[in-house]
């Protein structure tokens, strides 16, 4: 419920005075319930890891930007760093089953 409050006098007023300046409605503020919030975790979730220095990587995009600080050649698609030894031709058909595609 509202209370009437008379900013120029600073005291409650009465329904005569109501059509007279400077009168405001105070609102008191509606108490809201309680509700408890589930528990989250604060630590997150690494799904992915860096096949080169092992790093756990939170998502795929995060890991799209990791590779490319190694310096090193990978795969577009799974973000495989390879080998040495390793060539592209022979990634994508082994993991991609992709034999005409070179990223």
């Amino acid at each position: 419920m509202a209370t009437k409050y008379n900013l120029r006098c600073n005291r409650s007023i009465s329904e005569k005075m109501m059509k007279k300046d400077f009168i405001y409605d105070i609102r008191r503020p509606i108490p809201t319930p309680i509700v408890e919030k589930p528990i989250v975790s604060l630590e997150r979730i690494l799904d992915f890891e860096c096949n080169y220095c092992h790093e756990p990587i939170a998502t795929l995009h995060s890991l799209s930007t990791h590779v490319k600080c190694h310096c090193a050649n990978y795969c577009k698609v799974c973000f495989w760093i390879l080998k040495p030894n390793e060539t592209m031709e022979e990634h994508m058909k082994q993991f991609h089953f992709s034999e005409s595609t070179i990223f």
